[in-house]
């Protein structure tokens, strides 16, 4: 096609200019609709077009008005990021050389370096041969999971990747709702679920454009009754439960576990937990899954086939056959439990209290010189909230921002709360579960005050509990109690009135003494 436009330095005048801007216009066009969906379609076709017409006088201004927007070679700077990029991706590939910019040098450093990361995790993406990642969970309502996604993400176009979901009771695809505390999505486009529903359950998915990166199944269950089991090292069991080979069925059943909570406690000897699930799999992917002698279940392979780590025993996707096999059905989930000792986070705090001696903020003292002061990065983003609330409500109050990863230690106002020693203190009324969340159960004036996590050393979050007296709810049991005594007194005081009337008119009060008739002689 290249010599057919021929294009020569030769060409002239402005029929020929404008015929051939019209025909590298439809050359770019069909090499948009041709790129592969991997690659930012844009960057692939104009790769072809420097190849072709980048050696050309003509070629070259071509590329000139493609990116100042109109001007053939002329030498105004511009400042539209997208088009700094698309010139920055030439001169890194050495095709263009880069004229002016308003950009600093430090800025247009960066730039470079976030291309180089794009396309070299595209190159490992592509000798991969990485296909769409297909995982299935079972999670107890109240946890927190995360979802990786993982996609080449183009610089500076954050939003063009998105998580999708389709909900149990749903049949198109909706933009998961980020909110900041239930659904949490991190720059590196991985989705977090604190607070698990048993309405979350369904297929998120996420996609980059109009390519899907990952899928996955979740199933959000009311309640799991975990088995106790300990590390292979402990004096005495029970023990987590090996791998089983059901050979004549083609099936693998195993546990998988997730990551180590953090330490109940700090400073003493304290424990930390995993939860291992019971997952079902391919012995040998090319057999046929055999859930009774001499039968094929094309379900069952169909099924464990779009996911090659692996069905949770308990999730809706395996067919009910299988999930009523003898070694699945009696196979139970697992909670594994370790003792433990890590060192507390430094919590020394300022306390800033109002007129009346409340507790309103607390600030982490720093003790560190003003030069360090200056030169110390800014500290990471708190989440600071106010939740009003009545006595006997129940209530939860979650460490929102904590990545998960390491000691979450919760603080009310300058008291460390250790779980086990406030559970004790207060009859199981207050708890702290194993995702570090506070459970109040029937709330009362003595739980208000302010209740900050620590991790890492750092205040992730503040949350201020009020616990009002519920004094609407008081006068009205007094207004009943009120109408109730009135009423039993006029009934009272009407039965004693009908007494009293009986006893007058049997004594024979009241009667009228008869008129004496004189005669008259």
């Amino acid at each position: 096609m290249a010599s057919d436009l021929a294009l020569t330095s030769e060409m002239s005048g402005a029929p020929a200019l404008e015929l051939t801007r019209m025909l590298w216009t439809v050359t770019i066009l069909l090499a948009v609709l041709t790129a592969p969906t991997d690659a930012h379609p844009m960057l692939d076709a104009i790769t072809n077009w420097v190849k072709k017409a980048g050696k050309t006088k003509l070629g070259q201004g071509i590329i000139d008005n493609f990116f100042t927007g109109g001007q053939l070679n002329s030498d105004e700077t511009t400042e539209d990021p997208m088009e700094f990029e698309k010139q920055i991706w030439l001169a890194e590939t050495g095709q263009v050389k880069i004229r002016k910019f308003v950009l600093s040098q430090r800025e247009r450093g960066d730039y470079i370096l976030n291309f180089r990361k794009y396309y070299k995790c595209i190159s490992e993406k592509r000798r991969a041969k990485q296909t769409v990642q297909s995982t299935a969970l079972v999670i107890k309502a109240g946890a927190t999971i995360s979802a990786h996604c993982p996609v080449c993400q183009y610089p500076n176009r954050g939003d063009a990747s998105i998580w999708r979901r389709m909900l149990s009771k749903q049949t198109v695809t909706e933009d998961v709702p980020v909110d900041m505390d239930h659904f949490i999505v991190s720059p590196g486009m991985k989705l977090t679920l604190q607070g698990a529903l048993p309405s979350d359950s369904g297929i998120y998915i996420c996609q980059n454009y109009f390519t899907i990166h990952a899928v996955y199944n979740i199933d959000v269950v009311p309640f799991l009754h975990p088995k106790t089991v300990h590390g292979p090292s402990a004096p005495s069991g029970p023990y987590p439960a090996e791998p089983v080979d059901l050979k004549e069925n083609n099936l693998r059943i195993f546990t998988d576990w997730s990551q180590w909570s953090s330490c109940s406690r700090c400073d003493r000897v304290g424990k930390r937990f995993r939860s291992g699930m019971c997952f079902v799999q391919p012995l040998e992917a090319d057999k046929p899954i055999r859930l009774k002698p001499g039968e094929e279940s094309l379900v069952a392979k169909s099924a464990l086939e779009q996911f090659p780590n692996g069905l949770p025993c308990e999730t809706k996707l395996l067919p009910s056959e299988l999930r009523e096999l003898q070694p699945v059905a009696n196979r139970r989930a697992e909670r594994e439990v370790r003792f433990c000792k890590v060192p507390c986070p430094n919590t020394r705090v300022w306390i800033v209290r109002d007129a009346y001696g409340t507790v309103r903020e607390i600030w982490k003292k720093n003790n560190r010189s003003i030069v360090e002061r200056l030169e110390a990065p800014l500290s990471s983003y708190v989440r600071r909230s106010t939740v009003y609330t009545n006595t006997g409500k129940k209530i939860r109050i979650v460490c929102s921002g904590s990545d998960h990863s390491s000691v979450v230690q919760w603080q009310k106002s300058s008291r460390l709360l250790d779980p086990v020693g406030y559970r004790r203190e207060t009859h199981g009324r207050v708890f702290i579960d194993i995702n570090k969340v506070i459970h109040i159960r029937k709330a009362a004036s003595q739980d208000s005050g302010l209740y900050t996590c620590w991790q890492k050393d750092n205040m992730v979050a503040s949350v201020q509990l009020v616990v009002e007296y519920n004094i609407y709810f008081k006068y009205k049991e007094y207004i009943v109690v009120i109408g109730i005594s009135v009423l039993a007194a006029a009934i009272g005081l009407g039965i004693l009135c009908m007494c009293a009337k009986s006893c007058y008119k049997r004594c024979g009060g009241g009667k009228k003494k008869p008129k004496m008739i004189i005669a008259k002689t």
